[in-house]
This record gives C-alpha cells, sequence and structure tokens, in this order.
C-alpha cells in the first residue's frame, strides 16, 4: 500500500510540473502565440480574439495551406533571419499571393544583438521584394516617419535595420538611429510588412510598453488575424487517433477494441477444466504405491473373482 501511495504521488508530481510547463508555455520559442511567459505573444493573440468583430486562430499548416484565406491579416512574428533567406521560390510566391488577394502579411523578426555570421542564402529580397537587409549598433528606440496616429516613438532592440528601394513603391513606417526599420509595401489589394523587431508583439511589451494603436494598425481593417507557428516548427502532423476522427473509422476501432477483449478473456479464462485437475478427480495421481497397485487390481480383475 505505501509503494501503491508513493508511486500515485510521485505521478501526481510529474503530471503537475508538466501542465505547469504547459501552460506557460516555455517549451515554445519565443514570441509563440502558444507562450505565456514575458517572450511569448500570447497575450497579444488572446487580445485579438476578446475583440468584437475581430477572429483569431493559430496556423500549424505551410503558407501555401492559406491560399483561399481572404480578408485575413497573418503575422509571422519572430521571424529568424537567417532561415528568411532560405526561402525557396515557391514559398516566397506564396506570400505575393496571399498579398496580392487582399491579406495583410505582417512579417516581424527576432531581435538581433549584430549582424550574423556570413552563410549561403537561397532568397534574396533585393531581387524579389526591392528591400536589402543591412545590421548597425543597437537603437533604443524607433521614430515615426509618417502617419500621426501612430506612436511617435517606440523603443528598439535589434540591430537589423532596412534598405528599401523608392521605386517598389515601399513607406517607411518607423526608422531607428535614421534607418528604415518598419516599413510597408503594397502588393494587389492588400500588402506586405516587415519589422526588424518582434518586441512589440511580446507580452512583457503587452504589460510594460503596450502600443495599441501600432498593433492596431498592424491589423489593419481585416476581420480575420491568423498567427502563424510553423516557422517554429510546430506543424500539424496528426496520429492514429486524427486519421480516425476524420475517415469515420470510430466503430471500426471500437470493434478490433472488443475483439482484443474477447481475445484477452478467451486466454485469461479456461471453460474446460485443466488436465492434472481432472486426473486428480479421478484419483489418479497424488497416491501411494499400494493405492496405485489395489487401483490396478480393481481395473483388471472381475468382481466375483475379488470376492
Amino acid at each position: 500500500m505505501l509503494a501503491v501511495l508513493l508511486g500515485a504521488g510521485f505521478m501526481y508530481g510529474v503530471a503537475s510540473l508538466l501542465l505547469l510547463r504547459y501552460e506557460a508555455g516555455d517549451m515554445y520559442p519565443p514570441y509563440s502565440s502558444l507562450r505565456a511567459d514575458p517572450l511569448g505573444s500570447k497575450a497579444f493573440y488572446e487580445g485579438i480574439a476578446a475583440t468584437p468583430g475581430l477572429a483569431a486562430e493559430r496556423s500549424y499548416q505551410s503558407a501555401g495551406k492559406l491560399k483561399e484565406v481572404s480578408q485575413t491579416t497573418l503575422f509571422y512574428v519572430g521571424l529568424d533571419i537567417q532561415e528568411f533567406l532560405w526561402l525557396d521560390k515557391t514559398t516566397a510566391q506564396t506570400f505575393e499571393a496571399l498579398a496580392a488577394q487582399g491579406n495583410r502579411v505582417v512579417m516581424a523578426f527576432a531581435p538581433v544583438p549584430q549582424a550574423p555570421r556570413e552563410v549561403a542564402k537561397l532568397f534574396s529580397p533585393e531581387e524579389r521584394w526591392g528591400v536589402k537587409f543591412g545590421y548597425g549598433g543597437l537603437p533604443i528606440q524607433a521614430l515615426r516617419q509618417g502617419d500621426p496616429a501612430l506612436p511617435a516613438t517606440i523603443s528598439w532592440h535589434t540591430a537589423l535595420y532596412f534598405e528599401p528601394s523608392a521605386q517598389e513603391g515601399w513607406q517607411v513606417i518607423y526608422a531607428a538611429n535614421r534607418q528604415p526599420v518598419l516599413i510597408e509595401k503594397a502588393m494587389g489589394q492588400g500588402a506586405l510588412v516587415l519589422a526588424a523587431d518582434s518586441y512589440f508583439f511580446s507580452n512583457e511589451a503587452m504589460r510594460y510598453e503596450r502600443q495599441p494603436e501600432l498593433l492596431a494598425w498592424l491589423i489593419g481593417s481585416n476581420p480575420n488575424v491568423v498567427f502563424d507557428e510553423t516557422h517554429f516548427g510546430v506543424q500539424e502532423s496528426p496520429g492514429i487517433a486524427g486519421l480516425l476522427r476524420k475517415y469515420r473509422l470510430g466503430w471500426f476501432a471500437a470493434a478490433l477494441a472488443f475483439l482484443a477483449l474477447l481475445f484477452v478473456w478467451r486466454n485469461a479464462v479456461s471453460f474446460v477444466p485443466p488436465y492434472a485437475e481432472t486426473l486428480a478427480e479421478k484419483g489418479e495421481t497424488g497416491k501411494d504405491a499400494t493405492t496405485g497397485l489395489m487401483n490396478l487390481l480393481r481395473q483388471n480383475i472381475p468382481d466375483r473373482e475379488s470376492n
């Protein structure tokens, strides 16, 4: 009984620790909308979900699976700059198509303290979108460059900045150290927004440096908001249970479980007495030599001769 109680207490403790970590979401990368600690963006996600007239959801599928969405703002928060430069041509075309059909694609990069080491890149934003990426000193704040409805200054925490081409139609929204750090470009009926920092999306910023005007501007007029989680490696991979629900095979699974129970029961319960028990009931086992000889004589000597 003591061992059972100790085992139950241990399992309860492990489950409690896992539940606490799941609620905090600290197993997810920084700026994930599933993360509730200061480094996550769950507060922004839940704030949108609680706002009348707006609908928020998370995407666990690649951008190619979102081709049919419309009137939607897609947030890619906490992008890794080096992974971004490895975008393939098809994915880049998908982002352009999403923006062209009336969606707002917002890409915010995770802060970097300095220029990362040079690595080979597959995707060139300069050739594709007319914007170069550069690195400078760490700024303290970014200054508004246009719309007076936006905050005059916001804190800034990254060395990354942009060099947009004016001929490509880029508008500078904020600049830090006189370098553009938040820019927007119209694409078809929608727009593409690039932000060099993601701090203002974080739960910490929501508590201490909330910028509701800027966040509302980023969302735009779209009633639907999607937070992408696939760039964090969090993707939907349905297991056996998901496939059973998808193809409505619940009764088939129940039948298999019933057959398995019958098999276990058949092997656990015997309807025929064991051979050793049968012999014992007949008096053929568990006897000494004299008793065995007498039984043998009774079986082979007629009754009239035994008398």
